[in-house]
Order: structure tokens, then C-alpha cells, then sequence
């Protein structure tokens, strides 16, 4: 084996590239309104807003401006793309999630469902998402 094929197998990494992250399982376990990337995947183009009607809608990390952490219940994002919009994220613990999303970590993120009353007031939940469209003139 010549040297070059030698250190190539010896510096083999495991595949980067994964699968696509899957909706949550329902479990007893207190689960997090979103998917943050995990060690090894390639950073997300896009983060997905999840609605509890179960509409979803995209922006791409490009267009994303600004994040806004007013306190642990409010969070702002400033997203330019083919207009100028606010997407305000209501809730509470949301400090976690506003640094994963000013490193362009987050697939994806929920309303929390009102149906599941025992999540604890320590863990993350997101009550409201809005996306609220400025008027440029």
C-alpha cells in the first residue's frame, strides 16, 4: 500500500452526511420544541416553523438577520428574503434555542402541544409562533 492510500485509511472519518431528522416520538420523557443538529450532520440550509394546524413553513439561514433574545419567554428573529419579516417565538426557557439558532444549528422548531400539561416549567416550551410581515416604502 503506498503511502498516500495508507494515511488515507488511517485518517478514514465516519460518513457526515445522515439522514434527514425525523418528527419527535411521543414519549413520557419531556421533549424539546425543536431538532437541533447533532455532532458529524452538515449544517441545515433552512430551519422549518412547525404550527399546531399542522402547516410548516421554511426560511433559508441566509436570509436570517437577526436574532433578538428580549428575556427567557421572547425571541425575535429579523428573516430578509423575498420580503421583510419578524418571527416572534413566545414562551418560556427559550435561551438555549436562541443560541443554536444565531449558529445555525436548528432543522426545526414546534408549538409546544397544549395537550401534554405535565412538561415540567424548567423545560423549554414555545406557546406561540407569529410571522408578522413589514411593510418596506
Amino acid at each position: 500500500m503506498s503511502s498516500v492510500a495508507r494515511a488515507f485509511a488511517e485518517h478514514r472519518r465516519e460518513e457526515i452526511v445522515r439522514p434527514r431528522p425525523q418528527a419527535v416520538a411521543v414519549t413520557t420523557a419531556p421533549l424539546l420544541p425543536w431538532q437541533a443538529m447533532r455532532h458529524g450532520e452538515q449544517p441545515p440550509v433552512m430551519f422549518q416553523l412547525r404550527f399546531r394546524n399542522g402547516s410548516f413553513r421554511s426560511f433559508a439561514y441566509g436570509d436570517l438577520r437577526e436574532v433578538y433574545f428580549r428575556d427567557a419567554g421572547h425571541l425575535e428573529l429579523g428573516v430578509h428574503g423575498m420580503s421583510r419579516r419578524g418571527i416572534v417565538l413566545e414562551g418560556r426557557n427559550l435561551r438555549e434555542l436562541a443560541e443554536y439558532l444565531s449558529s445555525g444549528l436548528i432543522y426545526w422548531i414546534e408549538e409546544s402541544d397544549e395537550r401534554h400539561p405535565d412538561v415540567p416549567e424548567t423545560s423549554p416550551w414555545i406557546e406561540q409562533i407569529r410571522i408578522e410581515e413589514f411593510l418596506v416604502g
